[in-house]
């Protein structure tokens, strides 16, 4: 079944092949999708497995089910040897294309202050390159977050990854519903 896409002023085949993540009710193309916690994967290196421990949770009156919580009993250095990382990116991403993200995310640690949490988006595959690395302000309430930024140049399919670094203190940090789409930019 064939879909007119208006906005991007091209045709596009429904189910091809998970190339390109369509909503039809958003006219959205979806680039990192962890609205499934399937899709939210946890990545530890070296000590970070002694030091940390990752489920999946029930949620209630969000407007998602489920969420990745992410326990760290102790701190490592580096903080990205624990993390919650996306699966790789969907479709490829263009020169100028605004890359509109968004999450859901709530923690507490161990002694009391805010949990110390950083977000990476980067490209991963053929050599590591940064796009965004900033902290995220976490608080025991769930809070919606958004980003976004022009991609500078091209990217492949398969290339792309976000990942939340945990692993710098004693803390639990949940996360949910975390997409990144292919958005307009705003006229100014």
């Amino acid at each position: 079944m064939k879909r007119r896409w208006t906005w991007a002023g091209a045709w596009l085949l429904t189910g091809l092949c998970g190339a390109w993540a369509v909503s039809a009710a958003a006219q959205e193309l979806v680039v990192i999708d962890g609205r499934d916690t399937e899709n939210l994967v946890t990545s530890v290196h070296g000590e970070g497995e002694a030091r940390s421990d990752f489920r999946t949770i029930g949620v209630a009156g969000q407007p998602f089910k489920e969420a990745v919580r992410a326990r760290v009993t102790r701190p490592i250095d580096p903080a990205w040897h624990i993390q919650v990382v996306t699966r790789y990116s969907l479709i490829p991403v263009r020169r100028g294309d605004l890359l509109k993200g968004s999450y859901y995310i709530r923690g507490t640690s161990k002694n009391g202050s805010p949990p110390e949490v950083r977000l990476a988006f980067s490209k991963l595959v053929d050599g590591y390159e940064s796009l965004l690395e900033a902290p995220v302000e976490v608080t025991d309430e769930w809070q919606r977050q958004e980003f976004q930024l022009v991609a500078g140049k091209d990217y492949d399919k398969g290339v792309l990854i976000v990942g939340f670094h945990l692993g710098s203190k004693a803390q639990t940090v949940e996360v949910a519903d975390f997409k990144i789409v292919i958005g307009v930019a705003e006229p100014e």
